[in-house]
């Protein structure tokens, strides 16, 4: 136990202390947090009843992107006394962009719909605008929420930390955990307030409260199950990479029913039920918190995956370039995650050893998230934009601490004296 805390004060203090320097100097923005920061306004429309009827829920930020990204940084803001009240910040991403062509779509719904958004500014937003003096989001938002991101990623490197030590050791969770922390990718993350490393927060947290071990009474099944499905829908409700995680629970909830059926067919069968309610309760997770859906359900998720492909378009009207092909796409992930590409294949047939030696749930979960991340990233990603291969970063890092955690048992291996050997003259 004394082992786990020193790690955990370990990894968490490298943390804050990546995130002290990262404050150094001048502050540095990025304009995104405009966007996200903004975007706690939700948090407190959520915050009452009367909110979640505003007409504001049907601007298009509430529509193209879930809420819970908004809610953490707006819990962040409110608890520092700096809530979000108006659209103000928001309002202020949009008008940034009002002079560039084709920024705001080249089609009249697309160019409305920004609109829409930025007629919500005040007089005096408005004004600067024209005096060509638009502000940054004001330092006493802007550290809070990346205050915020930091302790999630904090809580993400221990969970990950868990995750290794379950599955190969100690030296796996430690290397995965500081992977993670250490890498460029998971650093611009954590540093800046967007909604990324609140959604691979709660994806992790699903996945490791899913790898635990579980007695045989099904009272504990079911509110395990129970709690991996509101801790997925809070995922996918932050941002809609995570549905990474529910694939990858998916798959190995059918593959462990499957496997339980060959010599059970009742536990098989219990199995999918405990699958079935996880994903029901994170489908109710996933709705619940969204106010922007509850009118129309299937009309809401649609959007949520219909703008974002508009924005896409946007973007490549811009000249930003697109990732034609497998072989491009490959290339830039690979680049992405930090690996040269035959070494992303390396790391593909390594999580599949790892994950076949092992007979740790968590083992076998980590290759098959491995998998379905990379997967799904490579199918998916249009721009080498860093923090779309995010969703492939910490099964990478558990990856890689797995292949740490076998080298040091197999050096220890090594280093042990043979039986019926004698020490010494």
């Amino acid at each position: 136990m004394r082992s786990h805390l020193l790690a955990l004060a370990a990894i968490a203090a490298i943390a804050a202390a990546i995130g002290v320097h990262g404050a150094r100097g001048p502050v540095r923005w990025h304009v995104d947090e405009l966007y996200w920061i903004g975007g706690a306004y939700y948090g407190e429309l959520a915050a009452s009843a009367a909110g979640r009827a505003h007409p504001d829920w049907q601007l298009l930020p509430a529509r193209e992107n879930p809420p819970v990204a908004r809610y953490a940084i707006a819990l962040a803001l409110r608890l520092a006394g700096q809530p979000v009240r108006d659209p103000d910040l928001l309002a202020n991403f949009y008008i940034r962009f009002a002079g560039v062509p084709g920024a705001w779509g080249r089609d009249p719904v697309s160019h409305a719909k920004r609109e829409a958004v930025a007629r919500r500014a005040s007089p005096e937003l408005l004004a600067a605008y024209r005096a060509g003096q638009l502000p940054p989001p004001p330092p006493a938002q802007l550290w809070p929420a990346r205050h915020a991101m930091l302790a999630l990623a904090i809580g993400t490197a221990w969970l990950l930390y868990a995750l290794g030590h379950a599955a190969w050791g100690p030296a796996a969770g430690l290397v995965a955990a500081l992977g993670f922390l250490l890498h460029p990718i998971a650093r611009a993350a954590y540093l800046f307030a967007m909604s990324d490393m609140v959604a691979i927060f709660f994806a992790t947290a699903a996945l490791a409260v899913a790898a635990l071990p579980v007695a045989p009474r099904p009272s504990r099944a079911g509110a395990l199950a129970l709690g991996t499905g509101v801790l997925l829908g809070l995922a996918c409700a932050a941002k809609m990479n995570a549905l990474v995680a529910a694939l990858a629970l998916g798959v190995a909830g059918v593959a462990a029913a499957a496997a339980r059926a060959r010599s059970d067919p009742r536990g098989g069968g219990a199995v999918l039920v405990l699958l079935a309610l996880g994903l029901a309760a994170a489908a109710l997770a996933f709705v619940g918190v969204n106010p922007a859906l509850h009118d129309d359900v299937v009309g809401g998720v649609r959007e949520l995956f219909v703008e974002p492909r508009l924005t896409v378009e946007i973007q490549r009207g811009f000249g930003v370039p697109f990732l034609e092909g497998l072989p491009s796409r490959l290339a830039a992930v690979a680049r992405l995650v930090g690996l040269w590409p035959p070494l992303l294949a390396l790391a593909a047939l390594g999580s599949l050893a790892l994950g076949i030696r092992s007979s740790a749930l968590a083992a076998r979960l980590v290759a098959l998230w491995w998998w379905i991340a990379a997967a799904v990233v490579v199918a998916w990603i249009p721009f080498a934009i860093d923090r779309y291969a995010m969703p492939l970063l910490p099964p990478t890092a558990l990856v890689a601490g797995g292949a740490a955690q076998a080298a040091w048992d197999a050096l220890r291996r090594r280093a042990a004296p043979r039986p019926g050997t004698s020490q010494g003259a």
